[in-house]
């Protein structure tokens, strides 16, 4: 799968083998990876028993429109 945006996975509880174009990375419990969501990527392999994550995605124009709303901070230095 691959779409427009920016994407987080959350690892909740085990373990799970996570691809990400021809990377293959492994989550553990409490492990969280963000990454451009237009290079083609899923789970792979369940590592056990069982693995919950949770995954969210923030698509471009979200990003964009964050970004233009958001106050630039000064340096005080």
């Amino acid at each position: 799968i691959s779409y427009s945006g920016t994407q987080l996975v959350y690892m909740l509880e085990g373990q799970m083998s996570y691809r990400y174009g021809k990377r293959i990375v492994s989550l553990h419990e409490g492990d969280t990876i963000i990454f451009d969501a237009t290079t083609p990527h899923g789970p792979a392999e369940i590592e056990g028993e069982k693995a919950r994550y949770f995954c969210t995605l923030l698509d471009s124009q979200a990003l964009e429109a964050i970004r233009s709303e958001r106050p630039v901070e000064k340096s005080l230095g």
